[in-house]
């Protein structure tokens, strides 16, 4: 019985919440979630493992349940550039699990004081990662939310993002509408984007391999030039001469 006990414990405890929806936060959203009676700092709800990171655009990364899992049942991720302006008209997409994915625009960046955060967070505004810090950056985010409270330890989903500018990406859990903690750095992850071919590098290379045809025609002209073909009229000439 006891053990029967033990197995059904270790089985829940790793059991996933399931995420059920995510949508992209405004300013006066976020500022809502940094209302008062919100809370900060680690032990964090969730959580990117092993972090500090970087990793490249495109690249899927596990989010996992905190120590404080149980506290929210819902996950804001917060992307953090130090110039939402450089982003210009492109876009960053991001999904989770099998949810829809949600993209961000330059327009939906907003300052830390617009979306409402403390001037320190607990664990967070003391350092940087991917060189971005928290306080002096411009925010963009996407709450998901769960179907019941998170699970420690858990791997609630992998997180995939798509960027042309460089961000780091924060974690804050969320219930009944507040803040309730957030990772520290160490449980923060970089994205880097991948760098675009350079047209130039791309002309550069073309034109040698165009130079390099228009050689290989050149000798192959050459070897044949003052060659004539053996027709009877040639060979008639070269019997006279005999």
């Amino acid at each position: 019985m006891a053990l029967t006990g033990l197995v059904l414990e270790t089985s829940t405890g790793f059991a996933a919440s399931s995420p059920v929806g995510i949508a992209v936060e405004t300013a006066e959203q976020v500022a809502a979630l940094n209302g008062s009676g919100a809370n900060y700092g680690p032990p964090s709800n969730a959580t990117f493992p092993d972090g500090p990171f970087t990793v490249a655009s495109g690249t899927s990364i596990n989010l996992t349940g905190g120590p404080t899992a149980s506290n929210a049942d819902t996950i804001l991720l917060v992307l953090s550039t130090n110039d939402s302006a450089s982003l210009g008209a492109g876009t960053i997409g991001l999904t989770f699990e099998g949810l829809s994915p949600v993209s961000f625009t330059a327009s939906d960046f907003f300052s830390t004081t617009l979306g409402g955060f403390p001037s320190n967070i607990s664990g967070v505004a003391n350092g940087q990662v991917n060189g971005i810090s928290f306080p002096h950056a411009d925010h963009a985010a996407a709450d998901i939310i769960f179907s019941e409270f998170l699970t420690k330890n858990a791997t609630l989903g992998p997180v995939t993002i798509t960027s042309p500018i460089n961000l780091r990406v924060d974690v804050f859990g969320d219930a009944n509408g507040l803040i309730v903690g957030n990772a520290a750095n160490g449980g923060a992850e970089g994205i880097a984007p991948v760098p675009e071919p350079n047209p130039l590098a791309l002309f550069g290379i073309a034109a040698v391999g165009l130079m390099g045809i228009m050689v290989v025609r050149h000798r192959k002209h050459h070897r044949t030039r003052g060659r004539q073909p053996y027709t009877t009229e040639n060979l008639e000439l070269r019997t006279d001469a005999l």
